[in-house]
């Protein structure tokens, strides 16, 4: 009887080293199954880009005065690839806040954006038939005024979604 079950523990042992060994020999971490997950992932995370520092090719372009930037106004993009649509914020101080500026300013960043995501080219021609090339707004835009420490700010928000 204990030869018996000293045999059946051994065989056990065994069997788990192999078991093992085979485990850790098909594990690859780039598989075709992984790599899917991980572009899926990336599809619903929302990409926040701050635009002075995100859009690299038109970094000589300003959008924003000096002024204004080193008052601490700024532009940022929330691009989210899953639903195709882009949040444009622009803010600034209360006090050197244009509605009409802010509204160029939105809409020249939106084109590039375009521009460097592919979804059209610079004369205004789709690139691929995968692609989208024309944007609506989602709400009209919209001012919000608010308080960030000591200073009164402006916000102007933009919402577009982009389609066939």
């Amino acid at each position: 009887m204990k030869k018996l079950l000293a045999v059946l523990a051994c065989l056990t042992v065994v069997a788990g080293v192999f078991a093992q060994s085979d485990s850790e020999a098909y594990k690859d971490p780039q598989t075709e199954l992984e790599k899917a997950q991980k572009l899926e992932n990336e599809k619903l995370v929302t990409q926040t880009i701050n635009v002075p520092e995100g859009f690299v090719e038109f970094k000589d372009k300003a959008y924003m005065s000096e002024d204004k930037v080193k008052a601490g106004g700024n532009i940022y993009i929330e691009y989210s690839p899953l639903y195709n649509e882009v949040r444009i914020y622009y803010t600034c101080l209360m006090t050197q806040y244009e509605r009409g500026q802010a509204m160029n300013d939105v809409l020249a960043v939106l084109q590039d954006f375009t521009v460097l995501n592919k979804y059209i080219n610079s004369e205004g021609k789709e690139f691929t038939k995968e692609r989208y090339y024309h944007y609506s707004y989602l709400v009209p835009d919209k001012e919000k005024y608010f308080r960030d420490g000591r200073f009164k700010k402006a916000q102007y928000i933009s919402y577009v979604k982009f389609s066939k």
